[in-house]
């Protein structure tokens, strides 16, 4: 999934959770190898960052540094997406002894379960043809005429996004 991250570090909004959280504040955080600089933002894709990145991201969140938006729907999300869910806490009970019968138990063969194949999926070239020059189409209009393109296609109202990320939001909602 594509999100949109921004290095909040000196916005106003975010002052009190960074109060709250002195020691974990830090004014430009690496986020897969690279320095997020303060009032910048950076686009990525979920699956191409690591683990280590994924919980950067929710520690900073958590600490009012950054802030993360769904590139579509614009959405803001919370360090709960990127910290992995708790496996449930297990009750362990006190384990008395069975007693069994002398009879020895039948046993079934359980069969062995094969592999399955990935798919591989082909993507045609002529797609990044026609995506560039709609890109290009997209990168010529005014931001308020790609907000409202946006806001068309059901992406929010695209406000706080650069004229980039704008057209990355609709080109995600087109595909």
């Amino acid at each position: 999934m594509k999100i949109v991250i921004q290095n909040s570090v000196r916005d106003p909004s975010t002052r009190e959770r960074r109060r709250e959280h002195v020691a974990m504040v830090t004014p430009s955080p690496m986020i897969g190898g690279v320095h997020l600089a303060p009032r910048r933002s950076r686009s990525a894709d979920t699956q191409q960052l690591s683990n280590h990145d994924l919980q950067v991201i929710a520690d900073m969140i958590k600490c009012g540094v950054l802030r993360v938006f769904q590139a579509s729907p614009y959405v803001e999300l919370s360090e709960g997406f990127f910290r992995p869910a708790a496996p449930p806490a297990v009750a362990v009970a006190p384990v008395e002894p069975e007693v069994k019968a002398s009879e020895p138990e039948s046993v079934e063969p359980v069969a062995a379960l094969e592999p399955e194949e990935p798919e591989v999926v082909a993507e045609p070239v002529a797609v990044a043809a026609d995506d560039d020059a709609r890109r290009e189409e997209l990168m010529s209009l005014k931001n308020a005429e790609l907000r409202e393109l946006l806001s068309n296609a059901g992406g929010g109202s695209g406000t706080g996004l650069s004229k980039a990320q704008l057209v990355d939001a609709i080109l995600e909602r087109s595909t």
